[in-house]
Parts: C-alpha cells; structure tokens; sequence
C-alpha cells in the first residue's frame, strides 16, 4: 500500500492510517432478504446481499414465488470469511428439526440458506391464526483469552483458551400458517456459489 502523506505524518501516524485504511477495506456492507413462498408459506429463503443488489434479487425471488415475509433488514457490515448461523426463536424451527443453520459470508458469492420452517409447539399462540416466531442471523466470533491454571505442583500459568461468542445482526419476524402445511421434507441447506453479477 502507498499512502501520499504531508512530510509531518509520522511513521507511526502513517501505519496507524494504513491500518485503518486495510482494515475498513475488508468489511463490506450487505442487507438480509428473507421471503417466504405465497403458495407455501413454510418454505423460507434468507439471502445475504450488497444493499445495491437487493431489489434485483426480489425482483428474482418474486419470479419464483417468493413474494410473501418481512422487509429487508437495515444494512450493516461483516468481513469476508465471517461464519453466520441462522437461528430461530419462538414458535418457529426449522422442519430437520436444527436450530442452527451456518454458512460463511464470500461476497462474491451468494450467500442463502433455504428450508422449510415449521411450529415448535401447536398449543402455543392458540388466539393466533398462524404460528409466529423470529428467524436470526447471528455473526459466531471466535474469542481468545489467557487463563490462570494451576499445575499438579501449585505453580501458576497462562493457558490460551479459544471460545465463540454470538453477536445478533438481524432478527426478523415470520408467520407460518396453522393449516395446510404440505411437503415438509424439502428442507435444505444451500451455501450456493452462483455469482450474483
């Protein structure tokens, strides 16, 4: 990297800048589109996109019967090679019965995930008409820290651990219908690698 500094930039000023600049390159910002199909509500697909791509792709998600579920969700930003899950909360799961659902951000790849969403419990939101619950997307960030451990012979030291946090990005609320739920076992995962040019 070549950066073209006044002469009274320090050299710790300049790496401090081209850090900086190195590391706003790497983050990119995307929406999350998530659509259920019209005809079979329980068929969901979540898309993860440049904000500039969005209306094409619900242009295309509209074409193939996926015109039905909540607006985009505000834009925010993540790293390349980010691991996202997808997670359900309330009364809502996914149909092969797993919670969490991941995928890993590459921009120049679509990033989807599509399955059918079912009712985690039929008692529940009895006044309701349909069975109602959140789809999230959640970014897991990998953490280390030092730990003090004590050996067999009462000395001290530091031990590296690795741990993963979650950290929400979006929680968007869907609605699956009480009746009517048919094909339930077209449920899948797709990380696809068609380029969204």
């Amino acid at each position: 990297m070549v950066l073209r500094t006044k002469t009274t930039v320090t050299d710790s000023e300049a790496e401090f800048m081209a850090k900086a600049i190195e590391k706003q390159l790497t983050l990119k910002l995307v929406t999350v589109i998530l659509k259920q199909r019209s005809e079979y509500l329980s068929d969901v697909t979540l898309h993860v996109v440049h904000p500039s791509r969005a209306d094409r792709l619900i242009r295309q998600l509209e074409a193939n019967g996926y015109d039905d579920g909540p607006d985009n969700s505000a834009p925010f930003q993540l790293r390349e090679g980010d691991v996202l899950e997808v997670g359900f909360r309330g009364n809502v799961k996914a149909y092969d019965g797993s919670q969490q659902l991941e995928v890993v951000y590459n921009s120049p790849l679509a990033v989807s995930v599509t399955c059918d969403v079912v009712e985690v419990d039929k008692f529940l939101q009895r006044s309701y008409t349909t069975y109602k619950g959140f789809v999230q997307l959640v970014r897991k960030v990998k953490v280390t820290r030092q730990k003090s451990v004590k050996n067999e012979d009462g000395e001290v030291h530091q031990e590296t651990v690795v741990e993963y946090t979650r950290e929400v990005l979006c929680d968007m609320l869907i609605s699956v219908p009480k009746v009517g739920r048919v094909g339930r076992q077209r449920g899948h995962l797709k990380n696809s690698c068609r380029s969204l040019n």
